[in-house]
């Protein structure tokens, strides 16, 4: 059966990154959405205009 984001059950249990210590862990599908949206968050406001970031 597949989760809203269209995976099935077999993809959710993938891991991404964990937290030995803790017993902590998130699967590769989060950790994938969590990089691309500070990649988007770095490009739209860290990086200056003229490397093609930056808010114009």
């Amino acid at each position: 059966m597949a989760d809203r984001q269209g995976l099935g059950a077999s993809a959710r249990l993938v891991w991404g990154k964990t937290n030995r210590d803790r017993g902590f862990w998130l699967p590769v599908y989060r950790h994938l959405a969590d990089s691309a949206d500070i990649a988007g968050l770095m490009w739209d406001v860290w990086l200056p205009c003229g490397t093609g970031g930056g808010r114009l």
